[in-house]
């Protein structure tokens, strides 16, 4: 329930019997300061492994820009300047807030939360709050804000390249989700006098690569993947945030690897390789354009899945082109905050044989006599 708050305080004019000086009482605030405090949240649509929508079961860190107004948005006073929040479970030293101290130092901790340094408190008389927020704290460097709302990651010149992390290095059935050095997140937030609800955004996308074989496969030879890869995918942009979300690959940018882990992968065991995901990467949110054809012996210039695997001693080798595959429009889009899974499954059409014979022609009959 949000709580209003009200300033009460008595003004009385006084008037000497004797004098023509005006005397006004001071107007006090006799209320108890109430601290800016935030509650944080996980967009639902990207999930953790265990469908969590809390942040710290991504990170336990955030950092938060702040500011106030009095005089209805025309001018701003920063109250937060990428100020650390981390979340503690128990009332101790934490890994960069109270790192010589603990939360009860300032804070009345009775359960999990949040908590940063040097409480800030909610001015009473303040019009407009702003808040933007995001995590890594690692990509501190790379993160602006303004009290208009907006939030940049990087720029043209100083772009960020994605985290090339593989979550899949060892093959599993489910996906796994946290865990990457740099997810990056967003929130932003106009609350005031009142716990801050921040719901963190993901502002990257992130592709999934599943490998199984075909369930008409019935040989008994080792069915192996020696090579999966998505090529021609871009990884260095940059992002803003105002009333929509923007990313911008970079003219310069380079091309990101997107490859299961070393080590063949026999499809034919099941209890190991098959039916696995073998890529769970960020990507950066980008068109990928159509190529002329769907699949082709050589590589494409726009993005393609490449593919190696062999049956017994035959090799097969192909290159599938990415946008054809997903939609087959002129120029499909990985949107930020959305996952994208890619099924492969791998199984050719076996070579049958169908055998006739020809009945026998007849040819010359000749007699032999012998004496």
């Amino acid at each position: 329930m949000k709580k209003q708050y009200f300033l009460m305080a008595m003004a009385a004019t006084m008037f000497a019997a004797c004098s023509q000086t005006e005397v006004i009482d001071e107007v006090v605030d006799n209320s108890t300061p109430k601290a800016i405090g935030f509650n944080t949240f996980a967009d639902k649509a990207t999930r953790a492994r265990s469908n969590s929508t809390q942040l710290n079961d991504f990170y336990t860190t955030f950092n938060v820009y702040g500011w106030k107004s009095i005089d209805g948005g025309t001018n701003w006073q920063k109250v937060f300047d990428n100020v650390t929040n981390e979340y503690f479970t128990l009332d101790q030293a934490g890994e960069v807030v109270y790192i010589t101290g603990k939360p009860s130092n300032e804070w009345t901790i009775t359960t999990p939360s949040w908590f940063y340094e040097n409480i800030r408190y909610w001015d009473k008389l303040a019009t407009n709050y702003q808040f933007c927020a995001y995590t890594p704290i690692t990509a501190s460097e790379d993160v602006k804000a303004t009290p208009e709302g907006e939030i940049t990651i990087g720029t043209e010149t100083s772009p960020i390249t994605v985290d090339g992390t593989n979550l899949q290095a060892i093959p599993t059935n489910v996906l796994i989700y946290s865990g990457f050095d740099k997810d990056y997140m967003t929130a932003v937030s106009t609350e005031k006098f009142e716990e801050v609800d921040l719901t963190f955004t993901h502002e990257l996308a992130k592709l999934n690569v599943k490998v199984q074989k075909d369930n008409d496969y019935k040989s008994s030879q080792k069915l192996f993947v020696t090579t999966l890869e998505i090529l021609n995918l871009k990884n260095q942009g940059y992002f803003v945030r105002n009333a929509t979300k923007t990313w911008t690959v970079s003219t310069s940018s380079t091309e990101g690897t997107f490859a299961m882990g070393t080590g063949n992968r026999n499809l034919a065991n099941p209890a190991t390789d098959d039916k696995k995901y073998v890529i769970e990467q960020l990507l950066l949110p980008q068109g990928i354009e159509k190529a002329t054809e769907a699949s082709s012996t050589a590589e494409f210039t726009e993005a393609c899945v490449h593919i190696t695997y062999t049956i017994g001693t035959e090799v097969f080798d192909g290159f599938y082109a990415l946008n054809n595959i997903f939609d087959n429009t002129d120029n499909y889009t990985f949107e930020g905050g959305k996952e994208y899974t890619l099924t492969i499954t791998v199984g050719p059409e076996p070579i049958h044989f169908t055998p006739e014979v020809t009945e026998w022609v007849e040819g010359s009959n000749k007699n032999l006599t012998i004496e």
